[in-house]
């Protein structure tokens, strides 16, 4: 606890990450989408969290539609 090589400036590095997430939400569910975003605006790295929109035979879906568009 007192060595005397422990005294003085010492260089410390480290890499720290939140969790990984990623979602699914069913495809044009736009309260489903606001959730997540919360809890992702609200988590350590939650902006690199994945989020991904299924139809109703649970298969992903490659895009996601803006208001007024259809599906």
């Amino acid at each position: 606890m007192f060595d005397t090589h422990l005294n003085g400036n010492h260089r410390l590095a480290c890499y720290v990450h939140g969790p990984e997430w990623a979602f699914v939400i069913p495809h044009g569910d736009y309260g489903a989408l606001l959730d997540v975003v919360k809890v992702c605006s609200r988590a350590w790295s939650g902006a690199g969290a994945l989020i991904f929109a299924a139809d109703e035979a649970r298969r992903l879906r490659g895009n996601w539609p803006l208001r007024g568009q259809s599906a």
